[in-house]
């Protein structure tokens, strides 16, 4: 794995807060979360390019959402992460020797999706690389504790619980 590529493409899958609902508050939680997302996601980071924004603006209340994005790593930092899960989350990731260009994508993503899940604007989320060599699924399992699963496409698997924060 180590090294780096230059691009990666990343699909997140982002579900809502109150998700099995299906009354008029289904669509007002609904475009709440795309406001978080195009919040979390405003196109200033030329690194990071939103591909494709699936369902997120549709008029039709969706308990789940698929985004895809484009990782270009042309030599920029990324901002560092203060959240435990995410820094779990690259602790593994170079623990395995995952590529760098991936692990600083998982690491941009985490740090834009931070906010809206802390916020409870989002529900959980699921980051997976293209080709589905690596996936991180985050979600608050219970109150004030958020719990991760990392998947590789070797078959292995680490599990995290901890605080939101």
């Amino acid at each position: 794995m180590g090294g780096s590529v230059d691009d990666v493409d990343f699909r997140v899958l982002v579900w809502r807060v109150g998700q099995a609902d299906l009354n008029e508050r289904s669509l007002e939680r609904h475009r709440m979360r795309g406001d978080a997302l195009h919040e979390a996601f405003p196109g200033d980071d030329p690194a990071l390019q939103v591909r494709d924004w699936g369902a997120t603006d549709s008029d039709e209340p969706r308990e789940y959402i698929e985004l895809i994005f484009h990782w270009m790593l042309p030599g920029l930092p990324v901002a560092a992460v203060e959240w435990t899960v995410a820094k779990w989350v690259l602790g593994e990731l170079a623990d395995k020797a995952v590529d760098e260009g991936v692990t600083a994508g998982f690491k941009a993503l985490m740090g834009r999706l931070r906010k809206p899940k802390q916020e409870a604007k989002i529900e959980g989320f699921k980051v997976t690389t293209a080709d589905f060599s690596v996936m991180v699924e985050v979600m608050e399992r219970k109150a004030g504790v958020v719990s991760a699963e990392l998947r590789f496409g070797d078959g292995s698997s680490f599990t995290y619980e901890g605080p939101t924060e």
